[in-house]
């Protein structure tokens, strides 16, 4: 199959066997690029309700705001602590959470399948998993002592170091996935085919 999404598509559930380079990325950029684009559309509305929220506020209550405004800017200033006029956090982390496992279920077999062809096993996948899993949870979190106006500090610090692992962990997944495939068959099977690259 020389198209490397209706591959990557139809292999969604194929850990087996090996993909070219090529293959992988064009796949993985459509996914990541999709993904992207979903996350964004309820930022959005969230965003713009959130706008339309303080446009209220400093309209209702002029004593407890500083208006500002510019060619093609606003700037709200608002006293006090008023929760109310957030963003719906648990709603947005929601749905990155629901995209995430979107990105996870259709990039996993792909994943596995790119490491076999550079000679790793597909385990080493899965390594930047839980640190990306604690972000996202641990972040809700946060919020949420944000919301009441008692953050924890101590999670706070574990969300900073878990981010830098994190990081280093998809870093060096990036960089196995970008190592060249090994030249002819290996312990995972024959090298992919010509066309496929």
């Amino acid at each position: 199959m020389s198209n490397p999404i209706v591959a990557g598509l139809t292999g969604v559930a194929q850990f087996e066997g090996r993909d070219s380079s090529g293959r992988f990325w064009a796949y993985a950029a459509l996914v990541l690029a999709l993904a992207f684009i979903v996350m964004c559309v309820p930022f959005a509305i969230e965003m713009n309700k959130t706008f339309e929220a303080f446009n209220s506020f400093a309209a209702e209550h002029p004593e407890l705001t500083t208006v500002q405004r510019g060619p093609g800017q606003v700037s709200i200033r608002v006293e006090g602590f008023h929760p109310e006029l957030m963003p719906d956090f648990g709603r947005l982390l929601t749905t990155m959470g629901l995209v995430v496992a979107g990105v996870v279920g259709l990039l996993a077999a792909a994943v596995a399948r790119r490491l076999h062809d550079t000679g790793r096993s597909g385990v080493w996948g899965l390594a930047p998993l839980p640190f990306l899993a604690f972000g996202i949870f641990g972040f809700r979190g946060l919020i949420e002592g944000f919301m009441t106006d008692e953050p924890d500090l101590r999670l706070f610090a574990g969300l900073m170091l878990n981010n830098m692992i994190y990081l280093l962990t998809l870093a060096g997944l990036v960089w196995m996935l970008g190592s060249a495939g090994t030249p002819g068959p290996n312990r995972f099977g024959p090298a992919p085919a010509a066309a496929a690259t």
